[in-house]
């Protein structure tokens, strides 16, 4: 029950949950005991999508062939996976489940690009939202384990191993673009010692006449060049740390001294001193602190923040993230101001994408184990009734998803459904947009404002996923350095350009070219642009965003009668490119790689996804992020539980932000610390523990 529940989390949805009992509610067999007279029709008009439509002994039905009429979605298997066990549930599901859209995967998105025939597992795949899964995201693995969903390497760099760290590093002669100069990660980072008699102290203010164009502080450089292998630089350069750091000790204790570490990931009643340990330059809390706001303390130029971004590949070095979830965060010289989180040592990914993982998870929940799953349907109020039989009323309106611009619109139906306990997992955008209201006397707004107090301490952050495949892999040559070649053929290229990041996707980090299908062309590409600068405020620009959001076509066929070439779009109609995104993407391109944008090629497929609260396709940033000055980890325990029988979970409100593993994070601890459930058989208690080892009400007796 624990990993079903859990697919809420992937999703935008609302879940009611409404266990029959006994007393005054015993002889309530149906779930239209569940509904209020006027929206007894929302289950009669739709759908019952549960296992009971199915029978053991029918011979198509274990096989997942099933008949349009009576297959419940998600029931029949995938090519290369065996259909679930199928469950003949009587009566309706006491669970059930209600989507936003036409599908289910929230922000798991994995269409095939650029070559569409051939296996299923190595298929070129645009991971339009997250793209893999860490070693020690122990959740994800172990529900891909339970599931039996094939993983792959996910590559980084030319080498993948699950026994070496250096699996999640940049190959370091990948290609760095940074205003204009394309060199490599080496040259940008590891060889800046060098630089230092470049900068002219002389002159005010410091001219910078190197090579690498940015004016950065001698004692900045040095302290790089020091610390480059330590991962406790002032200026960090990967994915795992990225930033400004201050030039500060964050203990009396001189560099060298023993590592600030977690002793028991379940005692979170002490690992939470590590929050208010206080540390220079004001001497206040660590959760009073962003990564931004220590580097501004100490006057760290404009020019050094830039630097990071662009070489990070990540435009965050100015976030206001809470630096009590700040990831290995060190000082100057290497001293810790938080302890480490479990080493990740390489990255995979399913082989049939993101998506599989919440689509096996509604199948499993559907098909296997009876619950009501029903599309369409937005979550727009939550009142609390006086009634303690059913204290909520859940309002949704219907709503019409279109294949072609995948725009949801809102109907004009709407439906009540009574429920005895509710999970919402809902990111911040779509929990903003529902409306809570109290019938208890005095209490008229007060979910509203616990809702709201949520919301005000996490910041928003929205991103592009780009995918474009090509003809030919021209950026394996592009803007020959070292000797004459850059090697860029796996992991990514960063950059100071908007479009920030740039991977050498498939062939190369999505999969090795001998895993590619034979019907692919040896030569074709996929590229991938991922970015989160400015995303807001120049990418919707290029959408055509009248045409998306006017287009109500709901035959897949006839997308053609949208977007089309006299209309301003290019390529396959259903992926609603517009030619302004194609040449903003190549322009983008061409200053990352130094080059012209008439020798960019144009690629002959594209799709996207902006992940912004505005967008009319996603309606949903990308990922959230603690503020600084907020206790988070309280914070994160009122979520799981608004008021009796009201939980938030999801990405939004967990330990481990930005990741799929926030979300079945903050379900898990939901259902086992606020429902009461056991831990399920494949996670072990240290797992769960190390999960959120910040968790101070931790249950005391697990029979775990």
């Amino acid at each position: 029950a624990a990993m079903i529940l859990a697919t809420f989390a992937f999703a935008t949805i609302a879940a009611a949950a409404a266990a029959t009992g006994g007393g005054e509610d015993a002889q309530c067999s149906s779930a239209e005991c569940l509904l209020t007279e006027e929206s007894s029709s929302l289950f009669q008009r739709a759908p019952l999508h549960r296992a009971s439509s199915l029978t053991r002994d029918d011979e198509s039905s274990r096989r997942g062939k099933h008949k349009a009429e009576t297959t419940p979605p998600y029931c029949a298997s995938a090519a290369g996976t065996p259909p679930p066990a199928q469950v003949e549930v009587k009566g309706q599901p006491r669970v059930w489940m209600f989507e936003r859209t036409s599908r289910v995967g929230g922000r798991f998105v994995s269409p095939a690009i650029g070559c569409k025939e051939g296996s299923e597992e190595h298929l070129p795949r645009a991971e339009l939202g997250g793209m893999r899964i860490a070693s020690n995201n122990s959740l994800m693995l172990g529900v891909c384990r339970e599931l039996n969903i094939s993983l792959g390497p996910f590559h980084m760099r030319s080498t993948w191993s699950q026994n070496d760290s250096t699996s999640v590093q940049d190959d370091d002669l990948n290609p760095v673009g940074i205003r204009d100069l394309l060199t490599s990660r080496t040259a940008a980072t590891a060889e800046l010692s060098p630089l230092l008699q470049h900068v002219r102290r002389e002159m005010k203010p410091p001219v910078f006449v190197g090579t690498l164009p940015y004016v950065l502080p001698r004692q900045s450089v040095q302290s790089s060049q020091q610390n480059h292998d330590k991962g406790g630089q002032h200026v960090v350069f990967d994915e795992t740390h990225y930033g400004v750091l201050p030039p500060w000790s964050p203990d009396a204790s001189p560099s060298g001294a023993p590592p600030l570490t977690i002793t028991d990931p379940c005692d979170g009643q002490a690992n939470k001193r590590f929050m208010e340990r206080k540390i220079p330059p004001l001497d206040v809390p660590i959760w009073q602190y962003s990564e931004g706001s220590l580097a501004l303390f100490e006057n760290a130029s404009d020019e050094e923040f830039s630097f990071a971004d662009a070489i990070s590949g990540y435009a965050t070095s100015r976030t206001n993230t809470n630096l009590g979830v700040a990831e290995a965060v060190k000082s100057r010289d290497g001293t810790q101001t938080i302890p480490e989180r479990p080493e990740t040592r390489y990255y995979v990914r399913p082989l049939l994408g993101m998506e599989e993982i919440p689509r096996r998870l509604a199948q499993e929940f559907s098909c296997r184990h009876g619950g009501g799953l029903l599309l369409n349907l937005e979550l727009v109020r939550v009142v609390r009734r006086e009634s303690s039989s059913w204290p909520f009323e859940l309002t949704f309106a219907s709503t019409r998803t279109s294949p072609c611009s995948e725009v949801t619109h809102l109907a004009q139906e709407t439906h009540r459904v009574l429920a005895r306990e509710v999970v919402l997992a809902l990111p911040y955008a779509a929990l903003e947009r529902v409306e809570f209201l109290d019938e208890r006397p005095g209490r008229a707004l007060g979910i509203q404002s616990a809702v709201r107090g949520l919301l005000e301490a996490v910041h928003p952050w929205p991103s592009l996923k780009l995918f474009a495949a090509f003809s030919n892999r021209w950026w394996e040559t592009a803007g020959a350095m070292e000797g004459g070649q850059h090697k860029f053929t796996t992991g990514r290229l960063t950059s100071s350009t908007v479009g920030v990041q740039a991977f050498a996707w498939c062939p190369g980090t999505q999969q090795a070219p001998d895993k590619m299908p034979s019907q692919c062309s040896s030569d074709m590409g996929v590229m991938q642009m991922y970015s989160v600068d400015v995303i807001d405020r120049i990418f919707p620009g290029f959408t055509l965003g009248q045409q998306l959001s006017e287009c109500t076509v709901m035959d897949p066929n006839r997308c053609g009668e949208c977007f089309n070439t006299s209309s301003g779009f290019f390529g396959e109609p259903r992926n609603h490119a517009s030619r302004l995104l194609v040449e903003a993407y190549r322009r983008e391109l061409s200053s990352a790689f130094s080059m012209s944008v008439e020798e960019v090629p144009e690629p002959y497929e594209l799709k996207y996804h902006i992940w912004d609260a505005a967008d009319p396709v996603t309606r949903s940033w990308a990922v959230h992020f603690w503020k600084a000055g907020f206790k988070w980890w309280e914070l994160y325990d009122l979520a799981l539980e608004l008021e009796k029988g009201l939980h938030v979970v999801g990405e939004t409100f967990s330990y481990t932000q930005a990741w799929g593993e926030g979300a079945l994070e903050t379900a898990e601890y939901m259902l086992h610390e606020k429902m009461g459930l056991q831990l399920p058989a494949w996670l072990s208690k240290q797992e769960y523990c190390w999960a959120m080892p910040y968790y101070a009400n931790r249950r005391h007796s697990d029979a775990a």
